[in-house]
C-alpha cells in the first residue's frame, strides 16, 4: 500500500470513529436529562419523586436538588391554563399558580432542609380522598373549572419521623411527573373552603337571580355577579343575626341582604363577622 493510499485509509477510520463517538456522546447527554427519569402515574410514582428530592438534597449537588424542586410546577402553566380553562379566567389564575407554587417550594424546601439530613427521615405517600366537585348552584357554580382533560390527584405525605405533621396536596401528572396544585382543594378552587365552612350561607333564589352569603371577598368583576352587600353581623347566643352594619353596597339590595342573613341560624356564639352577600347569575 502506497502513502497516498495509506493516509485516504487513516482519514476515512479516523471520521468513522468521530461520528461512532459523538453518537454515544449524544445518547449520554439524554440520559443525564431529568426530564427522562419519569415518574409513574400512580402512588409508588409520587413516592419515588418525593425519595428522588431526599436523595438530591443529601447530595453535594444542590443545584440538581433545586432543579428537581421547580419540576414539581406545571411546566408552561400559562399555556396549560390556556389548554384547560376560559380563557378569561387565565391571566387571574397563572398569578394565582405563581403565588401558590411559591409557597409550596417553600414548604417542600423547608421540610427537606431541616428534617432529611436525619438518615431516618422519609416521606411517605398515600392516597386522599378528592373532594366534591363543584357545585351547579351558588358561588361554586361561578368558580372556574377546568375541562374534562384534568385529572386531580389527591395524597398525603407524611414524614416518618414525629415532626412536621403531613400534609395534603393535589396533583396533575403532566410530562411524566406529577405538578403541584395545591392543597385539599387546587389552587383555582381555594375558596371552597370558606364556601363550604361554618360561617357561609347556602345559596338561595331570590326572583330572577341568587344570594349567597360568604365571610370572604368577592371579586365584583366575576362574571355573574349582579351586586355584594358587604355588612358586619352581630349573631347573638341563640346563633341568630340580631344587628347589621351595612358598609357598603348596592342601596337597593341592603333589605335584601339583611333579611336573607336574618333567616339563617348560625353556630350559637355572641360575636361580629364580616359578611359578603352576593346577588348573582349563573348565566356567563
Amino acid at each position: 500500500m502506497n502513502r497516498k493510499t495509506s493516509l485516504v485509509c487513516a482519514v476515512a477510520l479516523l471520521i468513522l470513529c468521530s461520528g461512532r463517538l459523538a453518537g454515544q456522546g449524544s445518547s449520554g447527554a439524554g440520559k443525564e436529562n431529568p426530564d427522562q427519569d419519569l415518574y409513574p402515574d400512580s402512588v409508588a410514582g409520587l413516592q419515588s419523586q418525593m425519595d428522588e428530592l431526599i436523595h438530591l438534597v443529601n447530595s453535594p449537588d444542590q443545584e440538581a436538588f433545586l432543579s428537581a424542586l421547580d419540576t414539581l410546577a406545571i411546566p408552561k402553566p400559562h399555556d396549560w391554563l390556556e389548554a384547560h380553562f376560559p380563557i378569561y379566567a387565565v391571566d387571574g389564575l397563572q398569578k394565582d399558580y405563581e403565588d401558590a407554587f411559591a409557597g409550596y417550594r417553600s414548604h417542600v424546601w423547608w421540610v427537606m432542609g431541616n428534617f432529611a439530613k436525619n438518615p431516618a427521615f422519609g416521606l411517605k405517600v398515600e392516597a386522599s380522598e378528592i373532594p366534591e366537585p363543584l357545585a351547579e348552584a351558588g358561588l361554586e357554580a361561578l368558580l372556574p373549572r377546568p375541562d374534562g382533560g384534568v385529572r386531580v390527584e389527591n395524597y398525603r405525605i407524611s414524614p416518618t419521623l414525629s415532626k412536621p405533621p403531613s400534609w395534603v396536596s393535589s396533583f396533575v401528572y403532566v410530562d411524566g411527573r406529577f405538578r403541584f396544585v395545591g392543597g385539599t382543594y387546587p389552587f383555582w378552587n381555594e375558596k371552597l373552603t370558606p364556601l363550604r365552612g361554618p360561617m357561609a350561607i347556602p345559596a338561595k333564589s331570590i326572583g330572577d337571580l341568587a344570594v349567597q352569603g360568604v365571610p370572604i371577598d368577592v371579586d365584583p368583576k366575576t362574571p355573574g355577579v349582579v351586586a355584594i352587600v358587604v355588612l358586619d353581623v352581630s349573631i347573638a347566643g341563640d346563633g341568630r343575626a340580631h344587628g347589621f352594619r351595612v358598609k357598603s353596597g348596592d342601596p337597593q339590595y341592603i333589605r335584601e341582604a339583611e333579611d336573607y342573613v336574618r333567616d339563617w341560624k348560625f353556630f350559637p356564639m355572641a360575636t361580629t363577622f364580616p359578611m359578603n352577600v352576593v346577588f348573582f347569575n349563573t348565566k356567563r
